[in-house]
């Protein structure tokens, strides 16, 4: 097996090449970070993987924990198509927990492939964070507190009743975050106002440099802009970001 940027390429026995390329990637969160609910790290969102010599598409589906850790945890569930539209015939359907086992089951009879096996004695593979991750290299100045645009100052009631566990209050304060946004959006598109970010910049692949592909966001990356840092760290400067 062997990987290179057109995907990965995989030697058959029988002297032949297949090429798989991953088109879609989970996220691997961290929960419980802000002291509240159990700590651990779980995937969430979509693994998709081409295979562009047999037109078979495998899709993977990691559902995340309710809140605070509640309910199910690290389930998974998808299935292996002949090419990847929705009505496309599966092949195979993916079920079982990445921290159990795994398995896919034929849809047109057969044994069922064990992709992964579940631990030794019955136990779980580990997800809890013993130590959190390190903090990067160097932190924001003091002045970026008086940004009306910092973290702290745009989650700061969200965060607050988070800490109290006060839901009702947590679900109006992020209710409020995001209509705000739309808001400003809205009036954006109203007016016919483009919106640039100061410190990053929009860049696509040549794999996806088409317009279509610009839409549905496929191959596309948010990338620092040269000097952005500086103007970040500049006490001067006007804040990146647009106020609320």
């Amino acid at each position: 097996m062997v990987a290179n940027p057109g995907g990965t390429v995989l030697a058959l026995e029988d002297g032949s090449e297949e090429v798989y390329r991953v088109t879609a990637l989970p996220s691997l969160c961290l929960r419980g970070v802000l002291g509240i609910g159990r700590s651990f790290c779980e995937w969430v969102g979509e693994l998709h993987i081409e295979c562009a010599s047999s037109g078979l598409v495998g899709k993977l589906a990691f559902a995340p924990a309710k809140w605070f850790g509640t309910g199910g945890h690290h389930h998974v569930h998808g299935s292996v198509t002949v090419g990847g539209e929705k009505n496309a015939p599966i092949l195979y359907k993916i079920s079982g927990a990445w921290t159990k086992r795994v398995v896919a089951t034929p849809t047109r009879g057969g044994s069922e492939v064990e992709m992964l096996p579940a631990p030794p004695g019955g136990a779980e593979r580990p997800t809890g964070m013993t130590t959190l991750p390190e903090c990067p290299m160097y932190d924001l100045p003091p002045h970026t507190l008086r940004w009306a645009r910092h973290p702290r100052a745009v989650w700061v009631e969200l965060t607050a009743a988070l800490k109290a566990q006060n839901w009702s209050a947590a679900r109006a304060a992020k209710r409020r975050v995001e209509d705000e946004r739309r808001a400003a959006r809205a009036a954006r598109l109203e007016t016919g106002t483009e919106w640039t970010p100061a410190l990053f910049e929009r860049r696509r692949s040549e794999a996806g440099s088409s317009a279509e592909a610009a839409d549905d966001g496929c191959d596309v990356a948010w990338v620092l802009r040269a000097g952005g840092l500086d103007r970040a760290f500049d006490p001067e400067a006007e804040p990146p970001c647009e106020p609320l």
